[in-house]
């Protein structure tokens, strides 16, 4: 399935997702979570991806983004 296909109910939008490594094993993974942005274009997301990984190295967090749909009003 390609999640990229276009869809006439919803927008693709590419969330920007960050792992809290700091808080360690204790914590449950659902806390260590958060999405940090959203954007509207795959190639902004990869970038600002990069970005905040070369930022925050050293602070016990990692970044990735993921396709999402948006349902459209």
């Amino acid at each position: 399935m390609n999640q990229n296909k276009p869809n006439l109910k919803y927008d693709h939008v590419f969330t920007i997702i960050r792992i809290d490594d700091f808080q360690g094993s204790e914590v449950p993974i659902e806390s260590k979570i958060a999405v940090q942005k959203i954007l509207w274009s795959e190639e902004e997301a990869e970038t600002e991806t990069v970005r905040l990984n070369n930022l925050n190295s050293d602070k016990g967090c990692r970044y990735f983004w993921q396709i999402a749909r948006l349902e459209r009003r």
